[in-house]
């Protein structure tokens, strides 16, 4: 098998994720990775540089996606950061950047392209991923922040919300700001039940990180894991959604600590469900009728739960762990990056029966 490693980047707003796939005999070794940042505009170029130290001199392409620029004052100043960024860490290397509709741009030509084709291009990769598990399927993703639904037809995105030069998806549903770790328990439901009545809670307490680690802390621990964050003593997550009440431990009873949690992921379950359904009718697609393919982080403890809500049969859902190496469904997006990178440089439609996995890293 000729020619070197490729690599998809996702550079997100708090997250880097990487997937390397690298040819040995006649398949592709997978291996990959996240990079958890707080404050990634102040950190991105170490982290790009530390990431830079790892790539073999024989790379084949580089093939980047992002979100990192909507946390930016402008688009066009968030884009022309990661360029900067970018071209001093990896002069010399054949870097691409995947535009929204999947358009390869090597880096010297994005600056005078329309920087809304890159801001939030980071969706195109777990499409990219997903129209290699199924060729017709909603793909569903969800992270730490956002959750992703997307439709591909015949190994093609279709994508609702565009027009020639950007992208409008968090208007109909095919992206919205809800994850399980960083979203705001007030986004999801304005009054949740405590002692038998509606009771509206802090804007600002808890997230539904809390959420999640009440309801399932041994599934979070390693889901954390994969996204380098250090899962804290379960009292801290009780905590979280006691402050939502402004109350502490001494003034509100674990039990109903644990009822608000159900509540709350169920509120959670019914808003996704909602913008699932949005996707669904703008297409004409029965939901019984329809493939289900599903990623990220939150692909168990809430996705698999919004489909039984509106009673999908299993099987109609394709799992993404089922078709790529170890942790590397965790981060979709990286995975779809590097295999429209390597599908570009190779000129072939490279199967997922060719990509078989090495260790993840955080």
């Amino acid at each position: 098998m000729d020619g070197g490693s490729v690599i998809g980047l996702d550079i997100g707003g708090r997250t880097i994720k990487y997937t390397m796939l690298t040819p040995t005999g006649n398949k592709y070794q997978a291996s990959g990775g996240l990079v958890p940042s707080r404050y990634m505009e102040l950190e991105l170029e170490q982290i790009i540089k530390r990431f830079a130290a790892k790539i073999p001199e024989d790379v084949s392409g580089i093939g980047i996606i992002s979100s990192y620029p909507i946390s930016c004052t402008t688009y066009r100043k968030g884009i022309e950061k990661i360029c900067k960024v970018v071209h001093n860490a990896l002069p010399q290397k054949p870097v691409f950047f995947i535009d929204f509709e999947g358009q390869m741009w090597p880096l010297q030509k994005v600056i005078s392209v329309n920087p809304a084709r890159f801001a939030m291009s980071n969706f195109y990769g777990s499409a990219y991923l997903g129209s290699k598990v199924c060729s017709t399927a909603v793909i569903m993703d969800t992270g730490s922040t956002s959750t992703d639904i997307l439709l591909t037809a015949d190994n093609h995105l279709t994508t609702i919300g565009k027009d020639t030069n950007t992208i409008r998806r968090n208007l109909t549903g095919e992206m919205t700001w809800t994850g399980i770790i960083a979203t705001l328990i007030s986004s999801l439901t304005e009054f949740v039940p405590l002692r038998g009545q509606l009771v509206k809670g802090s804007p600002r307490g808890g997230q539904t990180t809390d959420v999640y680690n009440i309801l399932y802390y041994e599934k979070m621990h390693s889901l954390l894991r994969m996204y380098g964050v250090k899962q804290k003593e379960l009292d801290e997550y009780y905590k979280g959604i006691a402050a939502y009440f402004a109350y502490d431990l001494e003034n509100i009873e674990p039990v109903e600590i644990k009822n608000v949690a159900r509540y709350i992921s169920i509120k959670h379950r019914e808003i996704v469900a909602g913008f699932l359904l949005q996707v669904l009718s703008f297409y004409k697609l029965h939901v019984k009728d329809t493939n289900y393919i599903l990623m990220g982080i939150g692909k168990e403890i809430l996705l698999k739960k919004v489909l039984d809500l509106v009673d999908v049969d299993r099987s109609c859902i394709f799992d993404a762990a089922d078709y790529i190496p170890h942790d590397l469904w965790a981060h979709g997006s990286s995975v779809g990056a590097a295999l429209r990178t390597l599908d570009h440089v190779t000129g072939e439609l490279i199967p997922l029966s060719d990509i078989r996995g090495d260790e993840i890293h955080g």
